[in-house]
């Protein structure tokens, strides 16, 4: 009979530690960070007149602020559904874990800085 033993740090990809790695207690001040973010956005949408919303039709700059706001509430959004499904802190292009300095910059961060400039280029 074969018994095997799971490593005591979660791993992924290349043997990196996986996002459980991450403690409860820091994945719990992300989804607050998350949740602050998207309150934030959804607010700043909501607060558009119609007026607002015809002249970001016409004008780019006002379009563009108006885009990265509906971006910016979505990539939340996302970074909140990966939290609940336990991929939160993997990159969904590759696997491999986003180093905790970037989640900490970037909470909404979906993808590890190679993939991102990869995908860029």
């Amino acid at each position: 009979m074969t018994t095997s033993t799971a490593p005591a740090t979660p791993t992924v990809a290349h043997g990196l530690p996986g996002p459980a790695a991450l403690d409860p207690a820091r994945l719990e001040e992300f989804r607050l960070a998350l949740e602050a973010d998207l309150d934030e956005r959804r607010a700043l949408l909501r607060s558009l007149t119609a007026e607002d919303l015809q002249q970001a039709e016409s004008d780019p700059t006002a379009g563009a602020e108006v885009a990265a706001a509906r971006r910016s509430a979505l990539e939340a959004e996302q970074a909140l559904a990966r939290l609940r499904d336990g991929t939160y802190g993997l990159c969904v292009h590759c696997g491999t874990p986003i180093p905790v300095e970037r989640l900490e910059f970037r909470p909404r961060a979906a993808g590890c800085v190679p993939c991102v400039r990869r995908l860029a280029a």
